[in-house]
Parts: structure tokens; sequence; C-alpha cells
């Protein structure tokens, strides 16, 4: 029996569904369709035809072809082969880059997009960045995170690591452990060492005109003033190490006016100091003073190094990218939970302004989703603008393979799909 099909909204059938007439999707469907692609209204259209424009950059080599779109009059083709990449504009090759990936891994690269940026993912590498620098220039690096994702913390209290060296950003640090800690995998993988720190206050009694020593401030904090004082005081910031100052917050009192306010700091490495003018000496003789009270009350500092070398189990060499506390051991660390001893992230999407990655070879059923907007951050929390970790709570134990952005965030393993949305 033949009849009419105008609708191939089904797209190919499998074998199995030869027989079920009474399927609704029966008539829209059908046993092969090559070389057609299905419209949204239903009809099919010849798939658009392919030009040679060059040969492959290396001939013996597996080619995968990718888009790389960064508006609508500016996109360019992208051929990947082993550890190359060359791109094609306007039909014409322009420009070639060495990559990581051999001819055997192309197919398990995966990509997201932004503006200028390309973020790409493979189990065995470290997540890169892809970025258009002008028209014709392509730079292609390791992704650099202000806060990385972590394991879970250390729970034993006997293994401690001391940092010592230079404990601010940028300073090189040497980490050492109580026990057993580093591979020689953990170079370019990341450390996390949580500390208290010493100061986190600044109290002083003005009876002048005067400046106080620095706090640095991160986070929620305090000041309170006491006394009888006339003057005018002020809270300044520091945002290049106290090269210079800027006012923040001014005060004025007559006599009995004092005050008690909070606020939240939101930049790190942020210097605080307190700065009296205008200070009115007491013409009875009666002593005045503002006594005055700045508190940060976080004393925990969350540091980050990042492991450039391994010279034994115990001690390794690094760079940091968050500031230390103190050159005192903790127990308080985390691993990264990406390295070449952990593995990598093999899939990577968007989701609510967040990056999300997911599927490690040591946790292959984690997802790890950054702060909004901010795409190196993954620091967690308990705030809704917070860094997110996520894993699946599945019989079996399958890899994390892909991710689709879409009402929710799809998260597809071999044997099924899980799916991760905001709730109220």
């Amino acid at each position: 029996v033949w009849c009419a099909i105008n609708s191939f909204n089904a797209g190919e059938l499998s074998p199995k569904l030869e027989g079920r007439t009474d399927v609704s999707q029966y008539s829209k469907g059908c046993r092969k369709l090559e070389n057609f692609l299905v419209t949204p209204y239903g009809a099919v259209e010849r798939r658009s035809g392919t030009e040679f424009l060059a040969a492959a950059y290396k001939q013996q080599s597996n080619i995968r072809l990718e888009r790389f779109v960064f508006s609508s009059e500016i996109a360019y083709l992208m051929e990947f082969g082993d550890t190359y990449v060359r791109f094609f504009w306007r039909n014409q090759p322009i420009y070639a880059l060495k990559t990581p990936y051999t001819g055997d891994e192309l197919l398990q690269l995966q990509f997201v997009q932004s503006a200028d940026v390309m973020t790409i993912v493979h189990p065995a590498h470290p997540v890169m960045e892809l970025r258009r620098t002008k028209e014709d220039i392509f730079v292609l690096t390791a992704k650099e995170f202000r806060y990385p994702p972590m394991l879970d913390p250390n729970l034993d209290d006997d293994f401690t690591i001391k940092p010592t060296g230079t404990l601010t950003k940028g300073g090189t640090v040497t980490l050492t452990a109580s026990k057993d800690c580093f591979t020689a995998d953990n170079v370019g993988g990341y450390f996390q060492l949580v500390q208290t720190r010493k100061q986190n206050e600044i109290s002083i009694d003005f009876t002048k005109n005067g400046v106080s020593s620095t706090l640095e401030v991160f986070g929620y904090w305090t000041f309170t003033t006491h006394g009888t004082w006339s003057g005018v005081l002020t809270i300044q910031r520091s945002y290049d190490k106290g090269t210079t100052w800027n006012d923040y917050r001014t005060y004025s009192s007559e006599k009995d006016s004092n005050t008690s306010t909070s606020g939240e700091e939101e930049t790190e490495e942020c210097l605080y100091r307190l700065k009296m003018t205008d200070y009115e000496a007491s013409t009875t003789g009666t002593l005045k003073l503002c006594r005055c009270l700045l508190v940060n009350p976080d004393l925990v500092v969350t540091g980050v190094v990042k492991i450039t070398a391994v010279a034994s189990a115990t001690q390794a060499t690094g760079t940091v990218i968050r500031k230390l506390a103190e050159a005192e051991p903790t127990t308080e660390w985390n691993e990264g939970a990406w390295s070449a001893r952990r593995g990598y992230p093999c899939t990577v999407a968007f989701f609510e302004e967040r990056m999300f990655f997911g599927g490690t070879s040591y946790r292959p059923q984690t997802l790890w989703g950054s702060k909004p907007n901010s795409w190196d951050d993954f620091l967690l929390g308990d705030k809704d603008d917070d860094g997110l970790e996520f894993t699946l709570a599945s019989d079996t134990v399958n890899t994390i393979r892909w991710l689709c952005q879409h009402d929710a965030l799809v998260i597809g393993t071999l044997d099924s799909e899980w799916t991760l949305s905001a709730s109220n």
C-alpha cells in the first residue's frame, strides 16, 4: 500500500517501528533519509553541496571541521588535524596553530563559544581557550582560573601542608606536606589552603588628626565609634596594595555623635584604613577621643596555588593564584579537581550565565558550575551566585558525556539523561 507522506518531522525510523502503524510518528517518518535536511515545517530539502578549498594541512591525518562564528558577517572554518588547527576565512586558508590534540583524539573534542573566545575540552588535556585577537590571528592557551574547582577537603587531622615563600598573588611558594601527597601528574593542577588570619581588626583611639594602620578586608565587615569628639572620620580603601587611597565612607561628629555600621567588600586583597581630619582639640582640659573599631570577622583566608614542579611525594613548588594567609601548616586543604592525575572534564556548556563542566576520570558523574558571568570562578558557597557542584545520584557509574542548554541543562551519560534547573 502506497500513501503520500507530506511531513518528515519524525526523520528516520528504527526498523523496530516498521509494523507500528498505530504510532503517530509512523506517518511522518521513513526508513532512510540520506542527503536531505528536514525543515521545521515538515518538508525536506536537499542538503547543500561541498566545495574544494584546499588539501589537508597534514595529508596523513584524521580531520575534523568546526565553525568559529563571531557574528553573522564574520565566521571561520576550522580544520583540526594531528596537533594542529588551520583557519579558513572567505574560502582561503589564513592561519595555522599548534594544538595538543592528536588525530585520534579529535572526535572527543567539545566546544562552546562566547563572542571571540571558544572553550575546548578533552578528557586527556587541560581546558583550553581559543581567542581571536585580530581578524586573522588566533591564540590557543590553557584556561586560567581565578578559582578552580576543588575535590573534597582533607579529613585527616595529622595531614598538613605548609607554604613557604612569597604568599601574595603571583608569588612562588614551596608546599611541604606531612605525608605523601604529590605526584608528577599534579603539575598544572591546583591546591587550596584554608588558613586562619592572625589580624582581623583595626583598633585605634584618635586624639588628633592622623591615619591608622591598614587591614586587608574581604567579605562582611563592621565599624563602630565611641567617645566624645568633633572631626571628620573617613574609611579609605586601596586596590593597589596601598599606593593610592580613595575615600569610601565619611562620618562627621560634633561632640556626641557616633556611628555603628557594616558593609560587604567584594574585591579580594583590598586594604582599608581610617583617617581623622579637622579634629577639634579640647579647650577645657577634658580628655576627648574617638575610639574606633573596624572588624573583618571572617578570619578564614582561602588561598590557591598552581603546581609548577614536584620535587618529591611531600614537596611541590607552585605559583600563588589567590593570596595565602600565613607560612604555617594547615590541615584544611583541598586538591584541585582537574589535573593529569585526576583527569580533565570531557564536556562543557553554558547555562543561565554559568559555565558548566562535567565528567572526569576521577569524578565521572560530577558537574561543576561557575559563578554567573564569572566563568573562571568556581568558589563554592551558600549564596545564589556562588559556584555549584553536583554529583548524579545514579545506580550506575557512567561518565557524563554531553551537556545541552535548553529550558533546563540536559546532562547525558551512556545510559540516561538528567536535567538541572533552578528552583524557587
